[in-house]
């Protein structure tokens, strides 16, 4: 009854964690939405962010140019 219990609370808190999680990564695309570009950078650097883990995600990546073309699409953060 006891084990069954913790087990019970476990899966409970892992969803919850979970859940937690989704809502600020919706947050946060939400806030970043404003633009197209805005959602290119931040898949970008979500990209970044797991670049030395395989596979890290399927998301298409944009390559914007040299940095003097980049300096059109800068945004602040």
């Amino acid at each position: 009854m006891d084990n069954e219990g913790k087990e019970m609370e476990k899966k409970i808190f892992e969803t919850t964690v979970r859940l937690k999680i989704v809502g600020i990564v919706v947050k946060l695309v939400a806030w970043q939405d404003r633009s197209l570009m805005h959602v290119v950078n931040f898949m970008q650097n979500l990209q970044k962010g797991k670049q030395n883990k395989p596979c890290s995600s399927n998301l298409p990546t944009f390559q914007m140019g040299n940095k003097t073309n980049n300096k059109r699409f800068a945004y602040s953060y």
